[in-house]
């Protein structure tokens, strides 16, 4: 599985200031394997200036991450906690990616 989700990523080569949502509504069991891939995944759109974020990810799974570490690596503010309506923590996911966007193409215009 972990190598599979590796092989789905998008590339991040050649990529600079991507921003990338990956939805998890529903996995309530994420294995430590799946995390650490996640986890690389996020340092390395970093090392292009990029931004992982995750959504609709349940409180239990957060928990866990935050106690492994991950959540550190990807960063709190970068996880959206799965909410009543289905879609509403990928909009705010989304948004953020947005608005992450404008600010750092205005920090590059300065």
């Amino acid at each position: 599985g972990a190598r599979s989700l590796s092989e789905q990523l998008p590339a991040v080569a050649d990529s600079h200031r991507a921003v990338v949502v990956i939805r998890l509504r529903g996995h309530t069991s994420l294995g430590s394997t799946f995390l650490n891939v996640v986890g690389r995944y996020a340092e390395q759109l970093q090392s292009q200036d990029g931004l992982l974020l995750l959504s609709g990810v349940e409180p239990e799974v957060k928990s866990r991450m935050a106690r492994t570490g991950h959540l550190d690596k990807i960063g709190e503010e970068n996880v959206f906690v799965a909410g009543h309506a289905i879609g509403e923590s990928s909009r705010e996911a989304q948004a953020a990616g947005e608005q992450w966007l404008q600010r750092t193409s205005e920090a590059v215009a300065t």
